[in-house]
């Protein structure tokens, strides 16, 4: 008898809890953010340029060995290229971002 209260208890609790859900309203994009500033991408040489400058950071970008190196340079214009790790390769594009 306890066992059949038992599950009769945990399906109603699994059908309150199914019915107690509801769609998340889709995300909206706030105002004056709809065209933001994009990175340029261009095709990256056989070397990173030494005018770059300094590298400044470096993040994960996937889960697949990939980091990013991010430069500065003098002026303050950004630059980012991608690096697998597994391959010992740079990516053959790069993206920065030009300070005005």
């Amino acid at each position: 008898m306890v066992r059949k209260t038992m599950k009769c208890l945990a399906g109603a609790f699994l059908i309150v809890a199914m019915l107690s859900c509801t769609k998340l309203s889709e995300r909206e994009v706030p105002t004056g953010m709809e065209q933001g500033l994009k990175m340029e991408v261009s095709a990256l040489g056989d070397s990173i340029p030494l005018k770059w400058g300094e590298l400044v950071a470096v993040s994960s970008a996937s889960q697949y060995s990939v980091v990013q190196l991010w430069f500065k340079d003098n002026e303050g214009n950004i630059y980012m290229v991608p690096y697998n790790t597994q391959t010992n390769t740079f990516f053959t594009n790069y993206k920065h971002i030009k300070r005005r």
